[in-house]
């Protein structure tokens, strides 16, 4: 007990000094002034639930978008109105992928009701308390990274990243299906894919888990499972919408 309650007494300080460093606003501007420093976009250790494969697909895409010499600009920047979650796919005729997703909401939504009582989707997680939610969150991240390992990643031979930009705020006149910020990236490949046909995309394939994402002023990349609402880990409980 002793030693999970200093965990979580470093954590906090950690997570409330990042809070404090970062604007949670990481634009193609920043980018390109950790490029020309010397350094790189890299994981942050409270990623380290999220298998290296996948790391390695967020990165594609990130740096992608955020190399401000691509233009259109497929986003302005990563926050929580623009460029922040994203889908891990694998296509319906491989390896039972509905069942795969079953399973998937049924360790998330289920782990949540257990430790909290209630349903994921009818609480703002600043509502609850943090210590309580970044263990359940621990335990949470433990188990879909083993889920990932074991049973998607070996059964899924075309799995792919999928990613949506301008979420919230989009340039004037740009249709929700528009190309330019529904993207996506074959895990194990190197190549960005603009998906010109959304609702085939869409209907080939099934979502195994959703995942959220920030990176802080050193260029570190959190993720963290699910969507906004779990970037509360990261930032400390500020809402940034």
């Amino acid at each position: 007990m002793k030693k999970v309650m200093l965990l979580l007494f470093f954590f906090l300080i950690a997570v409330t000094a990042r809070s404090q460093e970062a604007d949670w606003d990481f634009s193609r501007e920043d980018y390109q002034t950790l490029i020309d420093s010397g350094g790189e976009l890299t994981f942050h250790s409270d990623s380290d639930w999220y298998p290296e494969v996948l790391k390695k697909n967020l990165l594609v895409v990130l740096n992608y978008v955020l190399n401000p010499n691509l233009e259109p600009a497929s986003t302005y920047g990563i926050n929580t109105d623009d460029f922040f979650h994203g889908h891990i796919e694998c296509l319906n005729v491989e390896a039972d992928a509905y069942e795969m997703s079953e399973k998937y909401w049924g360790l998330f939504e289920g782990s949540f009701l257990k430790e909290f009582s209630v349903p994921w989707w009818d609480v703002e997680i600043p509502d609850l308390d943090p210590t309580q939610f970044y263990q359940y969150t621990l335990f949470l991240e433990k188990a879909l990274s083993v889920f990932l390992k074991q049973t998607v990643i070996p059964n899924c031979p075309s799995l792919v990243g999928s990613y949506h930009t301008f979420e919230w705020s989009r340039p004037e006149g740009m249709d929700i299906n528009s190309p330019r910020r529904i993207l996506s990236v074959k895990v194990g490949q190197q190549k960005v894919e603009h998906v010109r046909e959304r609702q085939k995309f869409e209907d080939e394939h099934t979502t195994v888990i959703h995942f959220a994402f920030l990176i802080d002023t050193q260029g570190q990349i959190h993720v963290v499972h699910g969507t906004d609402k779990d970037l509360y880990k990261v930032t400390n409980f500020q809402f940034l919408k």
